[in-house]
């Protein structure tokens, strides 16, 4: 909306006129920054390290069960497990905490946080905003970083089934497999259950068992042509690893950018952004004041309210409410309206009357905690009138109330 809008250009004028000042607001800035080169350094890296890690050598040999072939699928399968079970865990427990990615960088953010926060006073004030900013983003941060983990299991695996077919293209390689644990009958079970869904895909049909018995090297066999398996391993790293990490990292980037788009800042429920949108608009402050245990009188709360006005302004509102009887706390609380737009509630106290935790101390925490669950960001104040105290002891000792 127009506040949002409002906020975030002040926000960029004020992070301008900074940085000309103070370089290190520049440095500390840039560091808070998702580093967009990460997303695409990140999959071309895989995407070179899957070409690079094709297990096909000098000896012109494609084990049919070999990683990164097998261990590729037994990986993701891994993730995707993790990540099911991961979601439906948040989803059950309706937990909204971040992610361990988002974690991580948050934990990144509060090492630099550590690192100014005993400096100098703008060493400190950057180590705030580090702390305050690592903890705002971290979603934003960990749906970025899965995107481009996503994106990188993704293009390693096309590294890896492009390698098959790059080498494959001016050799002829020999498909085969050897094992120190597994006989020909569990290898069919294994590559029947991994390449199955790819065979009725693509058309390619598998081999029994008799004949993958036929394609140890250890028995002298010297494999068959490879383009069948190639195709086969082609087909279902499209269908479990390519295609899935693909939707993910779709998934993920869009969550990011709903997220970068409706970055969730505080609104008129925090103080000082209230505080800002209100003088923007020539808005005055609200000030409320809610006497307790006594009744003041009319000189003293006029009193009260050109203190009030001398410390926050002349245009100041100041409510006052109609006073809260002792005892009458759970009345008066059950039907006060705690959502107004007050800066400060101001609970008014008589000196002259005993503090008592469960009565003057229990009825400020409740008033506070209903304002903190309305989320107006209003202050609690409390206030004692020293006028009855003052008046009790006498002249002689007026002193004592100071």
């Amino acid at each position: 909306d127009d506040q949002r809008h409002w906020l975030a250009r002040r926000a960029a004028f004020a992070a301008t006129r900074l940085q000309t000042r103070h370089p290190r607001i520049a440095d500390v800035l840039r560091y808070a920054r998702w580093p967009a080169w990460l997303g695409w350094v990140v999959p071309l890296a895989a995407l070179i390290f899957g070409l690079l890690s094709n297990e096909i050598g000098s000896s012109k040999r494609m084990n049919i069960i070999a990683f990164p072939l097998i261990g590729m699928f037994v990986w993701n399968f891994a993730v995707y497990l993790w990540t099911a079970l991961h979601g439906l865990f948040h989803m059950t427990r309706r937990d909204a905490s971040p992610g361990w990615l988002a974690r991580l960088a948050q934990r990144m953010g509060e090492s630099a946080r550590k690192r100014l926060e005993h400096q100098d006073t703008l060493g400190r004030a950057l180590a705030s905003f580090l702390g305050d900013w690592t903890q705002a983003s971290a979603k934003l941060t960990g749906y970025r970083a899965a995107r481009t983990l996503h994106l990188g299991a993704a293009l390693f695996a096309v590294g890896v089934i492009g390698g098959l077919y790059l080498r494959a293209l001016g050799i002829e390689y020999r498909a085969g497999w050897e094992s120190t644990f597994l006989q020909a009958p569990s290898v069919h079970a294994l590559v029947s259950a991994l390449l199955g869904p790819a065979s009725a895909l693509t058309g390619v049909a598998l081999p029994d068992a008799a004949h993958i018995a036929t394609l140890n090297w250890n028995t002298g066999s010297n494999g068959e042509n490879a383009a069948p398996w190639i195709q086969l391993y082609a087909a279902t790293a499209f269908l479990f690893v390519i295609a899935p990490r693909l939707a993910l990292a779709a998934w993920n980037g869009l969550r990011g950018l709903t997220i970068a788009r409706n970055f969730p800042v505080p609104g008129r429920e925090d103080f000082y952004v209230r505080r800002l949108l209100r003088s923007a608009s020539g808005g005055a402050g609200v000030v409320r004041v809610t006497p307790y245990a006594y009744r003041p009188s009319e000189a003293a709360m006029q009193r009260l309210t050109r203190l009030i006005r001398a410390a926050f302004g002349d245009a100041t509102r100041v409510e006052i409410d109609g006073a809260v009887d002792y005892g009458a706390e759970e009345t008066w609380l059950a039907s006060a309206n705690f959502s107004s737009e007050a800066d400060h509630h101001v609970l008014l106290f008589n000196l002259a009357s005993t503090p008592e935790a469960e009565n003057h101390g229990e009825f400020a925490r409740e008033i506070a905690k209903r304002l903190s669950a309305a989320k107006t960001g209003t202050s609690v104040v409390a206030l004692l009138d020293p006028r009855g105290y003052r008046q009790r002891l006498g002249r002689g000792q007026a002193e004592r109330a100071a």
